[in-house]
């Protein structure tokens, strides 16, 4: 799932809320999370959004699909915001097709 955190709160609110159990779903993957379990966060700091070249970036990394069309992307023009994969993929692998890296973070 790709999003931004440039809201108040910034990638630490962001990341406090999505880790958090679910009491009131607010934000379409709120309700994702009541059936998934977040292993491990790729971030990048800054001050510019980029959930939607990250999203394209995803669907363009081998075997990936859209579980549902639309999510997370009710506000743009991307597929969707929600990518699956069979296996999870590489760091690598995006990095090199992404414009902005990423670090990863495993959630403990």
């Amino acid at each position: 799932y790709t999003g931004s955190a440039l809201g108040s709160g910034g990638l630490r609110g962001r990341l406090n809320h999505h880790l958090a159990p679910v009491k009131k779903p607010h934000w379409h993957v709120d309700y994702l999370r009541q059936a998934a379990v977040c292993r491990e966060v790729w971030y990048a700091v800054g001050d510019v959004s980029f959930e939607h070249a990250w999203a394209s970036t995803l669907l363009q990394l081998p075997d990936t699909s859209i579980p549902v069309a639309r999510f997370g992307a009710s506000d743009c023009r991307c597929p969707a915001h929600l990518v699956a994969f069979p296996a999870k993929p590489q760091i690598a692998a995006f990095n090199a097709l992404a414009e902005v890296k990423v670090r990863a973070w495993v959630v403990p």
